[in-house]
């Protein structure tokens, strides 16, 4: 009697002694008892049908192929590489097998090429469709094996005419391989904002990074992925890297990540297992999701620092507000400060950005004190009026914290809410000059939706030995989605970078007309200049923002001669409110 796989296909005459029919279909696939059926026939197309039988289960599964309409199966990832801790228990990794159109079914078979059976799979075989993939565990065991590279594969095997495909297995055992331990935003005290895109994030664990400690590289505007072999994946997203060192990373979230993603860290090919992290979209601009802000910050003399904070259920709601100085947002070897506004209390973070130090009660006299600096209770104080708190701080630095840095400031009210952390400020701490350098950046604090920038640069070689000058305004050092633009002093012409800071804009000579842009940023040619005199370089640039760049952003500025021999690294100089 006849039987079809489907409606459109049809298997061939299928018989038994007693003659009973098939049964029904199901996606090219029938599962019958054992030692029951023979398979035989032609498709009504008149091709071969090739039939095979295979255990799976309980029962047996009727596979059936026509001639010259193979299926192709393919895997996800297509290769395996993973760093496994000799004498640790064994590693799953999971791969989705998916067929080109239909289900197939398949058998899995894993070999090795040294080290015996360190290597299976689980299942050893099942269904693969073009809309249900069919998940597998690669599973490595380094029981009783001593460090090195080991290598294997696992075939796919689909009924023939379907050809074979084969994943390649690499298992790096040592002791040990990258592995997490935990994930969270660079400062862990007083409170944490949602993680979004575009926040600075730590990675700890062992094996992370490089032996040495790495930087920041900036490659054509942009923060590079990857340092001395070191990456952090957001899923199949490698994130811009701050810094790596052997037990810890910081990185950025990327753009485009949300909900809960997959984090890996990698060192030199070998990837960690993976952890999860569920990223929030950014909030539009930088509002506060909390009825808390933080306002303008400004200096009196050389040691008294105001910082004044807001809340408009008034100042008595505020319960703890933060003070971070530093290169970046980083709150190690940092000048930490948290005040507490119910304890009138002040307290500063250790070096290590762990715990806080005794606290400072600020009634007029005693000192607390870091590596980084010293705030003394005599000339300190704090005053509340109305919506506004005003924290006075007299405060000196230690000479080893030289450099300009950031002020960051941010608040939390009684209620839990907060305004997360705001570049508001920027401080420069007496230390060694270079040559080329950056003088001064004009006007050190404002807001406002456009600006003449005045940027004065140094050179003991003098003005004309000047190269390149950068200017870099955004959230942090990140040439993408930023008012990133270049400088060239032979040449008298200003470029913009592109938003994803990987290109030039067409130049702007500063002595003629015309504007160049991005999305976030304009800098017309009128009003524009650049004026060189003895060793001074006065680089005034007439900047307009766009309303998406809306937000509190770090002016960053930085020089290299014509040689490209010397240059002043990225300086922070200013701080601005874009409206």
């Amino acid at each position: 009697m006849r039987t079809y796989l489907n409606s459109a296909s049809q298997v061939g005459r299928t018989t038994r002694s007693a003659g009973v029919p098939l049964g029904s279909a199901l996606g090219g696939l029938l599962r019958i008892l054992p030692n029951q059926w023979r398979c035989s026939g032609r498709s009504r197309a008149r091709k071969q049908a090739v039939c095979s039988l295979r255990i799976c289960g309980a029962g047996i599964w009727l596979c059936c192929a026509l001639s010259g309409s193979a299926q192709t199966v393919s895997a996800s990832p297509a290769q395996v590489s993973q760093a496994v801790q000799s004498g640790g228990p064994a590693v799953p990794v999971n791969v989705s097998l998916t067929a080109s159109s239909g289900a197939v079914a398949v058998t899995l078979s894993p070999a090795t090429d040294s080290g015996g059976n360190w290597l299976s799979v689980t299942p050893g075989n099942g269904i693969a469709g073009s809309g249900t993939p069919l998940g597998i565990s690669v599973v490595m065991d380094p029981s009783g094996l001593p460090d090195g590279t080991y290598t294997g594969d696992v075939t796919v095997s689909p009924p023939a005419p379907s050809p074979s495909i084969q994943v390649p297995v690499v298992m790096l055992l040592g002791n040990p391989g990258p592995q997490l331990s935990s994930i969270g935003p660079v400062n862990g005290a007083s409170f944490q904002g949602a993680v979004s895109p575009g926040d600075l994030v730590t990675f700890q664990g062992s094996a992370i990074g490089p032996k040495l400690p790495y930087g920041i590289q900036i490659q054509d505007g942009a923060v590079q992925p990857k340092i001395a072999g070191t990456r952090i994946w957001f899923g199949n997203t490698p994130a811009p890297l701050i810094y790596a060192y052997p037990n810890e990373a910081a990185a950025v979230v990327p753009a485009g990540a949300t909900g809960t993603v997959e984090i890996r860290a990698e060192n030199m090919v070998a990837r960690s297992l993976p952890m999860n992290l569920v990223v929030q979209p950014a909030a539009p601009g930088s509002a506060p999701s909390a009825p808390v802000s933080a306002s303008a910050i400004a200096t009196a003399g050389d040691s008294t620092f105001n910082f004044t904070f807001a809340d408009p259920r008034g100042w008595q709601d505020l319960d703890v507000v933060n003070i971070l100085i530093n290169n970046f947002l980083d709150g190690r070897s940092s000048c930490y400060l948290a005040y507490s506004r119910p304890l009138n209390v002040l307290y500063l973070v250790n070096d290590a950005g762990t715990a806080l130090l005794p606290g400072l009660p600020l009634n007029g006299s005693g000192s607390v004190f870091n590596s980084q600096c010293m705030v003394a209770g005599a000339g300190s104080s704090t005053v509340g009026l109305g919506a506004s708190l005003t924290l006075s701080l007299n405060m000196s630095f230690g000479a080893g914290f030289a450099g300009n840095k950031v002020i960051y400031l941010a608040a939390r009210d009684l209620a839990g809410g907060n305004s997360g952390w705001q570049a508001l400020g920027t401080r420069s701490m007496p230390g060694a000059v270079t040559f080329p350098s950056v003088a001064a950046v004009s006007p050190v604090r404002g807001a406002g939706s456009s600006q003449a920038f005045t940027f004065t640069f140094s050179d003991s070689k003098g003005y004309q030995d000047f190269g390149i000058l950068d200017i870099l305004i955004n959230n942090f050092l990140d040439g993408r989605q930023a008012c990133y633009l270049a400088y060239s002093q032979p040449s008298n012409v200003l470029y913009v970078v592109n938003d994803s800071g990987s290109g030039l804009s067409p130049g702007l000579n500063l002595t003629g007309s015309g504007t160049a842009g991005n999305s976030q940023c304009t800098v017309s040619a009128a009003g524009s200049s650049a004026a060189g005199s003895g060793t001074t370089l006065i680089l005034t640039l007439n900047i307009a923002f766009t309303p998406a760049f809306a937000g509190n952003r770090v002016v960053y500025a930085a020089a290299r001669d014509a040689a490209d021999a010397n240059n002043s690294g990225w300086q922070s100089m200013a701080a601005w409110t874009s409206r």
